[in-house]
């Protein structure tokens, strides 16, 4: 369980897999949405490639701290504090001897550019 000030509400969106040509990709257009209060999105780091006064690129990334059994998982997006993330491996179950810490930690990165 996380604090009481964590109060950030993420959408998770899911998209169904579909197959085209032989190969298999996620459907973004149909992504099913459900959410997940008691949230806390934690910023980690962003970099911006320039090239000379032009920027190129932007890759940042960020920690979601979801309530245990939260459903997140690998491949999914995650839309929380104004972003649209991707996340970033496999969502990690953090467990503390007493339950009162314990969560769900969700690697986020997002790319622009």
């Amino acid at each position: 369980m996380l604090p009481s000030w964590c109060t950030d509400v993420a959408t998770v969106l899911r998209a169904p897999t579909v197959v085209r040509s032989g190969r298999a990709s996620p459907d973004w257009r149909n992504a099913v949405p459900h959410t997940v209060a008691g949230c806390s999105l934690q910023g980690s780091s962003t970099e911006t490639d320039f090239d000379g006064a032009q920027r190129n690129a932007s890759a940042s990334a960020a920690t979601l701290l979801c309530p245990p059994g939260a459903d997140v998982a690998e491949g999914d997006r995650v839309k929380c504090g104004g972003h649209t993330w991707e996340v970033d491996g496999v969502p990690f179950e953090v467990r503390s001897p007493t339950g009162r810490t314990s969560h769900l930690r969700v690697r986020l990165r997002e790319w622009r550019g």
